[in-house]
């Protein structure tokens, strides 16, 4: 069954997943490898995640970075 049959008829989100918990400053990396994971069940939308992910709050850069 794929994820997006399962919320039917809403969209499926996720903020993830992240394929591993020990790595700061690369949760963006980390969230990369996950995305087509997720992506593959079929979710509707995707969220980028920022180098400093649960560590401070992401500047202009970080968001570019996290989107890329």
């Amino acid at each position: 069954m794929s994820v997006a049959t399962a919320v039917e008829p809403a969209p499926c989100y996720t903020l993830g997943p992240l394929t591993t918990d020990v790595a700061p400053c690369y949760d963006h990396i980390t969230s990369g490898i996950g995305a087509p994971m997720i992506a593959w069940w079929g979710t509707a939308m995707l969220c980028y995640v920022t180098p400093k992910e649960h560590l401070g709050l992401p500047n202009r850069d970080d968001v570019k970075t996290g989107v890329i």
